[in-house]
């Protein structure tokens, strides 16, 4: 494999892990840790796509809508 299909294979790994549910909260600056994220998510304060969402590692995807406290974003490809 060459040292460039390992960087993108790396960069790949890496968008994957940003797109946790956990990860996104965080990013969007909805929560402040890790430990509020889990918080939330797991007593039901958060919705993906209009549905209750208790599973912190859930992977997002394109066109994926998050709903927190009244805040909702839609998850757009360069997420």
């Amino acid at each position: 494999m060459s040292d460039n299909a390992k960087q993108q294979k790396t960069s790949e790994e890496s968008l994957a892990q940003a797109l946790s549910l956990q990860n996104a909260l965080k990013m969007l600056n909805w929560v402040e840790t890790g430990g509020e994220a889990k918080f939330v998510i797991q007593t039901g304060e958060v919705k993906v796509n209009g549905i209750t969402e208790t599973r912190r590692k859930r992977k997002l995807k394109h066109g994926d809508i998050i709903s927190f406290q009244g805040q909702s974003v839609k998850l757009e490809e360069d997420f």
